[in-house]
């Protein structure tokens, strides 16, 4: 059965109290989330073993396997290392780039944490993730032509989505958590018919 109203838990980063924390309360309510990972900080966790601190360490792969396999969350990409302020914000294309060089700069880091997803973890993503929420029709046609079906931003709302539109997929909203609320105060912002 498909909930009339449903909400969609997301998570950006990977970071490791995603598991420590969120993974037992999902699993206890067989809840299901969306995980969006920065593959250089997952890569850095694994090899360095500076991991399972809840306070700042990244999922390793195994532990990004262990959340995909648990079938309660879908993992997707938010870049390998392009989740970053500078030498340009996020995947905007920068002034100087040419439209050779920004798609070639893209495609590679994405598909770097595909192949890693894939050679670490079994699988490929279909979600994306802007940094930042930063997009444009040029990375999402990119994004498109490496086989990404879903698209979250920072834009906060709420979606309507329509059975057979795919371009309602395209740019989905989300509404930006921050911890300094309590859970009352967050969702009184919200007036959810």
């Amino acid at each position: 059965m498909n909930p009339k109203k449903p909400v969609v838990l997301t998570f950006d980063d990977g970071h490791y109290n995603n598991y420590f924390y969120a993974y037992p309360i999902i699993e206890k309510y067989n809840f299901k989330a969306n995980l969006n990972v920065i593959g250089c900080f997952s890569e850095y966790s694994t090899s360095s073993g500076d991991i399972d601190n809840p306070n700042y360490s990244y999922l390793t792969w195994s532990e990004i396997k262990t959340l995909h396999d648990s079938g309660l969350f879908e993992i997707g990409n938010h870049t390998y290392k392009m989740h970053q302020f500078k030498p340009k914000f996020g995947i905007a294309k920068a002034s100087s780039e040419s439209e050779e060089d920004y798609k070639k700069a893209l495609s590679n880091d994405i598909l770097k944490l595909e192949n890693k997803l894939q050679q670490e973890c079994g699988f490929t993503s279909q979600v994306f993730a802007y940094p930042f929420g930063k997009y444009s029709k040029e990375s999402e046609n990119i994004l498109r032509d490496i086989g990404f079906k879903a698209f979250l931003t920072c834009n906060e709302g709420i979606n309507k989505v329509y059975k057979g539109d795919p371009t309602v997929l395209s740019h989905l909203k989300r509404i930006n958590r921050t911890g300094l609320l309590s859970t009352e105060e967050f969702f009184s912002k919200f007036k959810i018919n």
